[in-house]
């Protein structure tokens, strides 16, 4: 396991199925799209609207659903006008 902050670290150790899941579910995340380390200024650095999507489903075990959701949903104003 990677080193971790202590409060994380306390959760991976005391609940490590929890743990578990979670990281799972950041790998799922990170696999489902196209969106590699180079995004910071997204759409002026020149990734696709994909790549910046991509970055709110990561959001989401940061985050949390309902806030990564908010943000994709900010990021399709943006990306994919009406």
């Amino acid at each position: 396991m990677e080193k971790l902050p202590a409060a994380a670290g306390d959760v991976a150790n005391t609940y490590p199925e929890v743990w578990k899941a979670y990281s799972a579910l950041g790998k799922s995340a990170s696999d489902a799209g196209p969106l590699d380390g180079r995004a910071r200024r997204a759409l002026a650095e020149g990734l696709t609207r994909d790549e910046v999507k991509h970055a709110a489903l990561l959001a989401i075990t940061t985050l949390g659903f309902p806030r990564a959701i908010a943000a994709l949903s900010w990021i399709e104003d943006i990306t994919d006008p009406a």
